[in-house]
């Protein structure tokens, strides 16, 4: 966006007095806010179009459409199996087109490329494309109940029904590991006759005990391992290399240069990683690559236990619910004392008027 536009921008907006009581930094913060949010809007029609009609539309239906969703997945996850998996695969791909959009729109797009993305495609290839594959099936559940389990509490998401970018995160962090859980143990969830007329010919899955160093423990080390290789290699060429102009951008938003702030603002992370901008790049990839290794001693255990399994995933259902009622609970006290103040304000005005 042109200098000239984004002035005009912000001129409007003084003129309409949403900045005329700021001043100072504060009056400059918002200044930025609003160029980096309104910019790509104001010059592309289509951004426009997605911005004012499909997004508000999307955030007015919220609530109508969580619920609706969220019956039928609970009604199918314990009648039919095969109806689940195709609902869960048709919805992913629905959110994640949702997603590019509303992230295209506020410059935010650099965020697709970060593992969660590439962790619950590794589930959707395993049951459209690869359903006999040990390779994409140990990746799909080391990765969905592992790593991206674990970034439901890191990242704080919550199952807010008014708010589709929190369900839609709340989604990709959780719904594959609650989608893995259920093929991993649907011998155990479903009937026989049930599982005879399942249409997904997905590989045999034998509940056998945890074997120390057995061939198939090493295999859902290992395949998960070189997935996550892959994700690094396709990050370096299309974030690093293709992506560069725009990480340097600050228009732009993306999960990196979030790490870069993190570091920089904490005393104990700028002990383990040294300065934030000194090879920056092999540092966010190893901080990948530990959190992912970390968290695969959690997937391990949940994919040979059924009760530490279903556990896990009742007690991030749970989170996801209470962070939700928290979230609410402070924004809605915000609220309170944001019009406390405000009315006491007018009636002050009031009586020095009189």
């Amino acid at each position: 966006m042109d200098n000239d536009n984004t002035k005009d921008h912000v001129h409007k907006i003084e003129k309409d007095g949403v900045l005329n009581n700021q001043v100072g930094p504060e009056k400059e913060k918002n200044i930025l806010r609003l160029q980096k949010k309104n910019s790509l809007i104001e010059n592309n029609q289509i951004a426009a179009f997605f911005h004012n009609v499909l997004m508000k539309t999307m955030d007015k239906y919220t609530w109508i459409r969580s619920m609706i969703l969220f019956t039928f997945l609970a009604f199918f996850i314990g009648n039919n199996l095969g109806i689940f998996l195709w609902l869960f695969v048709l919805i992913t791909v629905y959110l994640m087109v949702y997603r590019v959009i509303r992230f295209w729109v506020n410059r935010m797009a650099l965020y697709l490329y970060e593992f969660c993305y590439f962790g619950i495609l590794s589930l959707v290839l395993f049951l459209v494309f690869f359903p006999q594959s040990k390779f994409f099936w140990y990746s799909a559940y080391a990765c969905n109940s592992g790593v991206m389990s674990i970034a439901v509490v890191f990242l704080s998401n919550q199952a807010a029904f008014n708010s589709t970018d929190h369900l839609i995160s709340a989604w990709l962090h959780c719904m594959p590991l609650i989608t893995c859980w259920a093929i991993r143990w649907k011998h155990y969830l479903y009937e026989a006759s049930a599982l005879e007329r399942l249409s997904w010919n997905l590989i045999d899955m034998p509940t056998e005990s945890f074997t120390p160093f057995s061939l198939e423990l090493m295999l859902e080390i290992i395949y998960p391992t070189i997935y996550w290789a892959i994700w690094a290699a396709l990050y370096v060429l299309l974030f690093f290399v293709y992506s560069k102009e725009y990480i340097q951008n600050p228009k732009y938003q993306s999960a990196y240069n979030d790490f870069i702030k993190q570091i920089s603002g904490n005393e104990i992370a700028m002990k383990v990683f040294g300065d934030p901008l000194e090879k920056t790049e092999q540092k966010y990839l190893a901080y990948h690559f530990c959190s992912f290794f970390a968290s695969l001693p959690i997937a391990l255990t949940c994919y040979y236990s059924f009760i530490i399994n279903t556990t896990y995933v009742v007690v991030l259902i749970l989170f996801l619910i209470w962070n939700a009622g928290t979230k609410t609970s402070k924004a809605q006290a915000k609220k309170d004392h944001l019009l406390e103040t405000l009315m006491k304000e007018k009636e002050d005005n009031y009586y020095k008027n009189q």
